[in-house]
Formats: structure tokens, sequence, C-alpha cells
């Protein structure tokens, strides 16, 4: 199958820190297909508690202008300098491919979630409640693939020149970002001849990401949590799993 594992941190290959990957799995192992591009987490930890370290990060990372928008002017207040220099030199910055803190950006942008949030996944749910006050808006925002990597910084310079509502925009970085996932695990899929499709990670629980990924992917077979959470709690069942499934291979 083909996986789609949407969260905010977690370990990956190599020590890596993963939290938007597209992977080949089975019960067995995995093997990497690409996903989001791994971004600074500025603060270590309280990247997750403060969403405007999230847009700092992806700023200086895909956008070198930022400082001429106007989604951009909350930065200004903080003492972002100090956070640059320590990305730069990887000063309590990790890397992370991470889907959630991608959410916790543009909710920063669009000044939707507090400064300081009072529980992880905060901004991401109010990024999408802000999103479902409209559906189905036509616009011009893509997540377009760069080899197996979303392109993120064509989705900035697109959304950022995009004038519309703040729920439209909202609507639009859910749906951009359901299109290029779609369209990265329809291109693995099809070219390993797979037909079944499963999701997985906190971020699933975003319901219009899931209709919207159910959208674009409408002609596989698609395999969504149902009876077990598809975040944290569902984490030990499915370590559980792999171990019986290697320790029945080697019999």
């Amino acid at each position: 199958m083909i996986a789609l594992t949407v969260d905010g941190i977690g370990m990956g290959e190599n020590g890596a820190l993963w939290g938007g990957e597209c992977l080949r799995v089975n019960y067995r192992e995995c093997e990497h297909l690409g996903g989001l591009p791994a971004v600074a987490l500025p603060g270590g930890d309280l990247a997750a508690k403060h969403p405007w370290r999230n847009l700092l990060a992806q700023c200086l990372r895909f956008v070198p202008d930022w400082q001429d928008y106007p989604e951009t002017a909350g930065l200004q207040q903080q003492n972002w300098n100090v956070l640059a220099r320590a990305i730069e030199r990887g000063v309590n910055a990790p890397l992370a491919s991470s889907c959630g803190r991608l959410f916790d950006a543009v909710a920063a942008a669009l000044r939707c979630a507090p400064a300081s949030l009072s529980y992880e996944g905060e901004a991401a749910c109010a990024l999408e409640a802000l999103a479902s006050q409209c559906a189905n808006v036509e616009h011009p925002v893509t997540m377009p693939l760069n080899g197996a990597q979303l392109d993120v910084a064509v989705f900035w310079r697109q959304w950022l020149n995009w004038q519309a509502t703040p729920a439209q925009r909202a609507w639009a970085f859910h749906d951009a970002l359901a299109c290029g996932f779609a369209t990265l695990m329809r291109q693995q899929a099809t070219a390993r001849g797979i037909t079944t499709l499963v999701f997985s990670g906190g971020v699933i629980h975003n319901r219009l990401l899931r209709a919207r990924l159910a959208f674009y992917l409408s002609d596989f077979k698609l395999l969504f949590p149902q009876r077990l959470p598809a975040g944290d709690g569902g984490l030990s069942f499915g370590q559980g799993v792999i171990a019986a499934a290697r320790a029945l291979s080697e019999v």
C-alpha cells in the first residue's frame, strides 16, 4: 500500500524528524517515497507552542521578501532576528518535515490562533474551523511536486499574493495541500500498480483535509482510521501489529 502519514513530529529514518510523508508500507517495513520538505523548528519544542515561530521558519526558507507582506507583520513584534541567527547556525532549530507545523504557520499568517497555544494542534483546529466557513472556493493556489517533494515555495508565493477573505485563504490552503499530497500518492501508486491508499497521523483528524484527499483520489480504495485514533492514540496498536508480523515472518 501507499501511505500518507501527516502529524506534528515523529521519528523517521536515520534520526530524521518526520511529519508529512508518503511511504510504501506493509506490516513489516516501509520505504520513504517523498513528502514535505524539512524546515527548521525554531526553539525546538517551543515551535509547537508558538505558531509564529513556524511562520518565521517557513518565510526564511521559502519567501525571500517575506517582510513585504502584511501577513508577516506580527513577526516584527517578536525577537525574530535572534531566532533567524539560531536557524542559520543550526542552534536549537532541528529540521522536520512536519505537516502540523505547516498548519501552524498558515494559521499564524491569518492570525486565527493565539500567539501562545494551550495545546498542540490548537492552531490547526482554528484554521480548519475558519476554512469550514466556506466551500469549493476557486483559487490560484497550488502545491505542485518538485521531484518527490511538495513545492512549498510555490504555495507561499501564490498564497501570499492572492487577495481573498481569511476563510477563503484557509480553505485554499487545505485544498492545495490535499491536491499536492494526492498527486504524489497517485504518482507513486501508479508506478507500482498499487490501488489501495492508507492515511494516518494526527492531521488526518482534519475533516476538510480528509474530504479533499478523498475528492482527488476517488478512483482508489482509501483506508482512513475508523476504529482507532489516527494520531498518537493508535501508535501502540500499530507497533504491536508490526512486531507480531515480523515475529511471524521469522518462524
